[in-house]
């Protein structure tokens, strides 16, 4: 009643208390958080013949899907005093200076006006996300035992603790993840941008494969260039400086020789599909 009637403030920055704590705490200062009225409390009770103590724990917590989540936050204190006949009997002294503090926690004494984006729902979701994550890796990866290993194959279908079905769950477990991260990689590999001499190289491909001449892959340009030339010998000259233009653009370390080469290239590609064509019309 004491604390209830007089000047007294809850305050997570109480000031500083020295020499004879709890006196200065009741008649001077008159302001702290749990632990100051808890230890008052139990004070006085024992200054009048009254068995009593102080019980740290948590208050109340956060249900998080299937568990409790508590926080160092939660935490509080409280007096139990010794009633005859009865035991110990709890006594919050906290409440009769913040009856909201014990009603709803610690959350509730922050007001609106000094929350950050800390405090906001969204935030708040996150969090519980993310602990609940952390949950599952301590339950499952790090506290993974005998018990929890049964519970799992149970869970799989396992009944029973078979070594080969356990071998070939895991293995295909194994081999599907190896599959799919190589997918993955190879989807999201770095595509290589083609250069402009590759490019006009693509093109003087494409045009000896429509006449069957398909380059394959482990077929060098120059050895390619001599199954054309073996077909059109007519186009050798043309080939042949083709090729070794691309040679030099292609170990060229020089960009901007690089620039210039490219669109002779592209003359010179066009100066052998010319010919070709001239050749195909003599020969019909």
């Amino acid at each position: 009643q004491w604390f209830a009637e007089d000047e007294f403030y809850y305050s997570y920055t109480p000031p500083l208390l020295q020499g004879d704590t709890v006196d200065q705490f009741l008649f001077e200062t008159k302001s702290g958080f749990c632990e100051h009225y808890a230890s008052a409390f139990t004070y006085m009770m024992r200054a009048a013949g009254v068995p009593a103590r102080i019980v740290t724990g948590y208050q109340g917590g956060t249900v998080n899907e299937e568990y409790l989540q508590v926080k160092q936050s939660d935490a509080h204190a409280w007096s139990e005093v010794w009633i005859h006949g009865k035991g110990w009997m709890r006594v919050d002294p906290t409440a009769a200076v913040s009856p909201l503090r014990v009603e709803r926690g610690s959350q509730a004494l922050i007001s609106e006006n000094s929350r950050s984006w800390h405090d906001t729902e969204w935030y708040r979701k996150l969090g519980e996300k993310y602990d609940r994550v952390r949950h599952k890796w301590n339950k499952w990866i790090r506290e993974y035992n005998a018990l929890k290993q049964k519970a799992l194959f149970q869970i799989i279908g396992f009944e029973k603790q078979d070594a080969k079905a356990i071998v070939i769950v895991l293995g295909s477990i194994m081999l599907a993840t190896t599959v799919l991260v190589m997918l993955f990689l190879y989807l999201t590999r770095p595509k290589q941008k083609l250069s402009q001499y590759d490019k006009v190289l693509n093109q003087f491909i494409k045009l000896f494969a429509k006449d069957g001449l398909t380059k394959l892959n482990y077929q060098g340009v120059i050895e390619y260039s001599e199954l054309i030339k073996k077909q059109y010998p007519q186009l050798k000259d043309e080939i042949d400086k083709f090729i070794s233009l691309y040679i030099k653009l292609r170990f060229s370390k020089s960009p901007k020789k690089i620039q210039k080469a490219d669109s002779q290239l592209q003359n010179y590609l066009k100066a052998i599909r010319q010919k070709m064509i001239n050749v195909k019309k003599q020969v019909d």
